[in-house]
């Protein structure tokens, strides 16, 4: 049985594809089919309206990724231990770190934002009665691994109740405020966590703000933003994020900066990076390993999807702005569609007529 919440993505996936395709195309690349024929491999008829859940890497991004695979292939040595691919790093980290406003000696690689959630959650000294702040916008990586500090350590989690639609920022602001005043002095808020783009539904949320009254509230605290749909799709600006009191961010490169699958970056401030250990502590891991050797190298395994994030900010740039402020008109517009329609009606009757016709 399919869910009217689903019927609804559908319709608006489906005025969202009917706008691209009328919608004038600026010199260059023309945007819509022809860019989605040309440069990824869908199969011919699907539309994928589930970009933020898994990505879609362009078939240049792939073609580089494969290139990186066979320098790889040839000298394995050489790739893995004499800085084969460690110098590939080092020159994508600076334009990643440009991307986020931040200083390339700050950002570390991952394999995704989930990795790196759990980077900074299970590398904290939590002690028994310590708490977790979360909102109920939070993606499921969050609570799962709440629960499972909980089990070890014995820790709380507080969430925050945020209900959309939200007209204004203080619709986010307010509960967390709440929850803030709740807590017992001593502030034993060991982390708060808060999304920059929340999944479900997708909003932005105002994290600076959100940082600043955590900081007011408990400034031990420790803020760390999950940017998992930030990435290639909305500004990070980690000068004043940090500024706000930040202490880590995680993104995703799969989603909106179509990189490959496997990629990914963490940004934490030079205060909490001593502490801060990878998902797998390596072979070439000791107590006194600097913070980014620490998570560049993670076992014999595969680095060309971190690599590849070069090539996917060459597509991004090729692609220029008129790409993105395509899509933003559309969405803006098939907003107002959807807020004129009988959504409901209209979703049932295109599932029932799809049904009919498979």
């Amino acid at each position: 049985m399919v869910s009217v919440h689903h019927n609804a993505m559908i319709v608006t996936g489906l005025l969202l594809a009917s706008l691209a395709a009328s919608e004038p195309q600026s010199e260059g690349i023309p945007f819509g089919k022809p860019t989605r024929e040309r440069y990824f491999q869908f199969q011919p008829g699907f539309l994928n309206f589930n970009h933020g859940g898994f990505g879609a890497t362009p078939r240049l991004v792939r073609q580089a990724q494969s290139g990186f695979v066979d320098q790889q292939e040839a000298q394995p040595t050489a790739w893995f231990a004499s800085g084969g691919y460690q110098k590939i790093l080092s020159e994508v980290r600076p334009r990643l770190a440009e991307m986020m406003n931040a200083n390339s000696s700050d950002v570390v690689f991952l394999d995704d934002a989930s990795s790196g959630l759990n980077a900074v959650l299970r590398s904290l000294p939590w002690q028994p009665q310590d708490v977790m702040l979360l909102t109920s916008a939070a993606y499921a990586v969050l609570p799962n691994t709440g629960k499972w500090l909980q089990k070890r350590y014995g820790i709380q989690i507080v969430q925050a109740e945020v209900h959309f639609p939200a007209k204004s920022a203080e619709a986010i602001l307010e509960p967390v405020e709440r929850a803030l005043l709740k807590l017992p002095q001593p502030c034993k808020l060991r982390l708060a966590v808060f999304d920059h783009v929340s999944s479900y539904p997708p909003a932005i949320l105002p994290v600076a703000r959100l940082a600043r009254i955590v900081k007011a509230r408990c400034a031990e605290t420790l803020v760390l933003l999950d940017g998992a749909h930030a990435l290639g799709q909305v500004p990070i600006d980690m000068k004043q994020l940090a500024e706000a009191g930040v202490d880590a961010y995680v993104t995703d490169g799969h989603k909106w900066l179509m990189a490959p699958k496997g990629s990914g970056a963490l940004w934490a401030s030079r205060s909490i990076q001593d502490i801060l250990e990878p998902a797998i502590i390596s072979s070439d891991n000791a107590p006194t390993t600097k913070f980014q050797d620490r998570f560049d190298y993670i076992g014999t395994r595969d680095y060309t999807s971190w690599c590849a994030m070069g090539a996917a900010l060459d597509f991004r740039e090729m692609l220029g702005a008129a790409g993105g402020n395509m899509c933003f008109k559309q969405v803006l517009k098939a907003g107002h569609l959807v807020t004129t329609l009988n959504l409901v009606g209209v979703a049932n009757h295109f599932v029932s007529n799809l049904a009919e016709s498979t």
